[in-house]
């Protein structure tokens, strides 16, 4: 049995990761409700990052369960490249 957890090392954590999507953005997959921006990274997993502002979903419980849903999304997900995702959210 596989443990499916949601380590640190999967998760965008500094500033710096993420402008780091943001200037070298190879993927780029627009959709209604958000947008989802790649780039290859060096280190053989994918990493995430979640933008979702107060501006575009107004209620932090509906904000966090967005999140929570993208996250376990994500966790259920093996076998991704290796590459850092950020997903904004739109209205």
């Amino acid at each position: 049995m596989t443990t499916l957890g949601f380590p640190k090392s999967h998760r965008l954590l500094r500033p710096a990761d993420y402008s780091q999507v943001f200037d070298r953005v190879t993927y780029k997959v627009p959709h209604r409700n958000f947008l989802i921006l790649a780039a290859p990274n060096s280190l053989g997993h994918a990493r995430i990052g979640l933008i979702f502002s107060k501006r575009n979903v107004k209620l932090a419980v509906q904000r966090n369960r967005i999140k929570r849903q993208v996250r376990e999304t994500f966790r259920h997900e093996t076998a991704l490249p290796a590459l850092d995702i950020v997903i904004l959210g739109r209205q």
